[in-house]
């Protein structure tokens, strides 16, 4: 649980390393609140990462702040779904934080589907297209001295169109920005008016999907597939 990613050697030249170093100091001798103005400024020097939202994520959970801890597991998953030990804190601060996870089983071709489109970033997938692309038209204009036949030029071609896909599609979730976690407990109200019957009690650290927005009040649906309406300023949305 309290493992600290390190990613210094992942940091644009321009970064303070002093800075980094000091908040990985600060996270080893327990004094969170330092370590976390030290992440956030890296935050506020435009640097983004999974490594470095999970480290956030770490420090809120030594802060026993499990909602921001959530938001920022989530963050990191966002960026890499494949992270183990973001999906592994994230369940045990949800667990802290009281929230009882509930997911719908998945059909085992969409899991295959799934698991190739996450396997890879969205700019893997594309400089896989570009290279299909250009073995493809490298095989077709020299077809007289390379070992290609038309129906593998085709095959080629074919695989070059399924990474443009799933590059598209990789990219469309990363960007989406429907998540949204609760940092406040909030009843969950039928329409967007505080005096319209109350539908629910959702606990601070749920995870949302939006589903529309009014103002200052959203449409959110639960992972147990309820709907209802909360006041925007009740969380964050999931977005990087």
């Amino acid at each position: 649980m309290k493992r600290l990613a390190l990613y210094l050697l992942f940091l644009a030249p321009t970064v303070c390393f002093s800075q980094v170093d000091k908040a990985i100091q600060a996270y080893k001798a327990k004094d969170y609140n330092t370590a976390l103005t030290e992440w956030n400024q890296l935050l506020a020097n435009g640097m983004r990462g999974a490594d470095l939202y999970y480290n956030i994520g770490n420090t809120y959970t030594g802060l026993k702040e499990y909602p921001q801890a959530i938001l920022y597991y989530r963050k990191a998953l966002k960026w890499d779904p494949n992270c183990a030990a973001c999906i592994k804190n994230l369940k045990i601060a949800e667990s802290a934080a009281g929230i009882e996870t509930f997911e719908l089983p998945e059909f085992k071709l969409f899991r295959i589907y799934k698991s190739i489109l996450l396997s890879l970033q969205a700019f893997h997938w594309f400089m896989l297209f570009v290279l299909a692309v250009s073995i493809g038209i490298a095989g077709y204009l020299f077809k007289d001295k390379m070992p290609l036949s038309l129906q593998s030029i085709r095959l080629v071609l074919l695989f070059a169109c399924i990474s443009l896909l799933l590059a598209v599609h990789r990219d469309s979730i990363r960007n989406e920005q429907n998540g949204f976690v609760l940092l406040q407990a909030s009843p969950l109200y039928l329409s967007p008016d505080p005096g319209s019957s109350k539908k629910d009690d959702l606990k601070a650290g749920l995870y949302l999907q939006i589903k529309d927005q009014i103002q200052g009040w959203i449409k959110v649906q639960t992972t147990e597939l309820d709907f209802g309406w909360i006041e925007l300023n009740k969380g964050a949305r999931v977005i990087l």
